[in-house]
Protein backbone atom coordinates (compact mmCIF):
# COMPACT_ATOMS: atom_id res chain seq x y z
CA UNK A 1 0.00 0.00 0.00
CA UNK A 2 0.97 3.29 -0.87
CA UNK A 3 1.66 6.03 1.79
CA UNK A 4 -0.79 8.45 2.14
CA UNK A 5 1.54 11.18 2.76
CA UNK A 6 1.71 13.73 -0.16
CA UNK A 7 4.61 13.63 -2.38
CA UNK A 8 7.33 15.81 -2.54
CA UNK A 9 9.21 16.71 -5.64
CA UNK A 10 12.81 17.92 -4.99
CA UNK A 11 13.70 21.11 -6.88
CA UNK A 12 10.56 22.18 -8.22
CA UNK A 13 8.24 25.21 -7.08
CA UNK A 14 10.68 27.80 -6.80
CA UNK A 15 13.06 29.53 -9.41
CA UNK A 16 16.80 30.33 -7.72
CA UNK A 17 16.85 33.72 -9.67
CA UNK A 18 13.22 34.65 -7.92
CA UNK A 19 14.95 33.79 -4.53
CA UNK A 20 17.70 35.75 -4.87
CA UNK A 21 15.91 38.82 -6.67
CA UNK A 22 13.63 38.60 -3.57
CA UNK A 23 16.41 38.36 -0.89
CA UNK A 24 18.23 41.22 -2.35
CA UNK A 25 14.91 43.46 -2.32
CA UNK A 26 13.91 42.24 1.20
CA UNK A 27 17.89 43.58 2.28
CA UNK A 28 17.99 46.91 0.23
CA UNK A 29 14.27 47.82 1.88
CA UNK A 30 15.50 47.14 5.20
CA UNK A 31 18.42 49.29 5.00
CA UNK A 32 16.73 52.11 3.31
CA UNK A 33 14.01 52.34 6.19
CA UNK A 34 16.18 51.07 8.55
CA UNK A 35 16.64 53.88 11.39
CA UNK A 36 19.21 56.84 10.42
CA UNK A 37 20.81 57.61 14.08
CA UNK A 38 20.75 53.60 14.98
CA UNK A 39 22.55 53.22 11.61
CA UNK A 40 24.83 55.49 12.22
CA UNK A 41 25.50 54.77 15.99
CA UNK A 42 26.46 51.10 15.05
CA UNK A 43 29.38 49.59 13.99
CA UNK A 44 29.88 48.53 10.37
CA UNK A 45 30.91 45.18 11.25
CA UNK A 46 27.89 44.68 14.06
CA UNK A 47 25.73 45.70 10.78
CA UNK A 48 27.29 43.43 8.51
CA UNK A 49 27.36 40.46 10.83
CA UNK A 50 23.59 41.27 11.33
CA UNK A 51 22.46 41.47 7.74
CA UNK A 52 25.19 38.51 6.61
CA UNK A 53 23.03 36.58 9.57
CA UNK A 54 19.36 38.02 8.36
CA UNK A 55 19.50 37.39 4.38
CA UNK A 56 21.91 34.87 3.70
CA UNK A 57 20.89 31.66 2.34
CA UNK A 58 22.01 28.58 3.91
CA UNK A 59 22.40 25.91 0.69
CA UNK A 60 21.16 22.10 2.75
CA UNK A 61 24.46 20.46 3.12
CA UNK A 62 24.17 16.64 3.17
CA UNK A 63 25.61 15.07 6.09
CA UNK A 64 26.84 11.68 3.95
CA UNK A 65 27.48 9.85 6.92
CA UNK A 66 24.10 9.83 8.55
CA UNK A 67 22.12 8.14 5.93
CA UNK A 68 20.19 5.68 7.00
CA UNK A 69 17.76 3.20 5.32
CA UNK A 70 15.08 1.71 6.43
CA UNK A 71 12.70 -1.43 4.29
CA UNK A 72 9.59 -3.15 4.78
CA UNK A 73 7.35 -5.34 3.00
CA UNK A 74 4.40 -4.11 2.11
CA UNK A 75 1.55 -5.17 -0.20
CA UNK A 76 1.38 -2.61 -3.43
CA UNK A 77 -2.40 -2.19 -5.32
CA UNK A 78 -1.65 -2.59 -8.62
CA UNK A 79 -5.06 -2.89 -10.42
CA UNK A 80 -4.35 0.32 -12.73
CA UNK A 81 -0.54 -0.86 -13.79
CA UNK A 82 -1.63 -0.93 -17.77
CA UNK A 83 1.23 -3.09 -18.07
CA UNK A 84 -0.15 -6.49 -16.18
CA UNK A 85 -3.01 -8.38 -17.65
CA UNK A 86 -5.96 -7.57 -14.54
CA UNK A 87 -9.35 -8.23 -16.05
CA UNK A 88 -11.09 -6.65 -13.70
CA UNK A 89 -9.58 -3.27 -12.78
CA UNK A 90 -12.35 -1.80 -10.60
CA UNK A 91 -11.37 -3.67 -7.53
CA UNK A 92 -7.52 -3.81 -6.22
CA UNK A 93 -4.97 -6.00 -7.36
CA UNK A 94 -2.35 -6.50 -4.49
CA UNK A 95 1.12 -7.73 -5.12
CA UNK A 96 3.78 -8.15 -2.35
CA UNK A 97 6.54 -5.30 -2.46
CA UNK A 98 9.15 -3.51 -0.84
CA UNK A 99 9.31 -0.12 0.77
CA UNK A 100 12.54 1.50 0.65
CA UNK A 101 12.82 4.49 2.78
CA UNK A 102 16.11 6.79 3.05
CA UNK A 103 16.86 9.16 5.25
CA UNK A 104 19.48 11.64 4.76
CA UNK A 105 20.47 14.62 7.38
CA UNK A 106 21.71 17.92 6.42
CA UNK A 107 22.34 21.37 7.62
CA UNK A 108 20.50 24.24 5.99
CA UNK A 109 17.05 25.65 4.90
CA UNK A 110 15.36 23.15 3.98
CA UNK A 111 13.15 25.43 1.96
CA UNK A 112 15.84 25.53 -0.79
CA UNK A 113 15.02 21.74 -1.79
CA UNK A 114 12.01 23.50 -3.13
CA UNK A 115 14.46 25.69 -5.22
CA UNK A 116 15.03 24.37 -9.06
CA UNK A 117 18.57 25.93 -9.78
CA UNK A 118 19.99 27.45 -12.67
CA UNK A 119 20.21 24.80 -15.85
CA UNK A 120 23.91 26.47 -16.93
Amino acid sequence: MRSRRARVVLFRGLVIHEVLSAQGRALRNEVETYDADQLLGTAEEKLIDYFVQKYQIEVPQLEEGAITVDQDETRLDVSRDPYRAIFDRSRPFHVTATTVRFFVAYQGDPEMFRVQPMSY
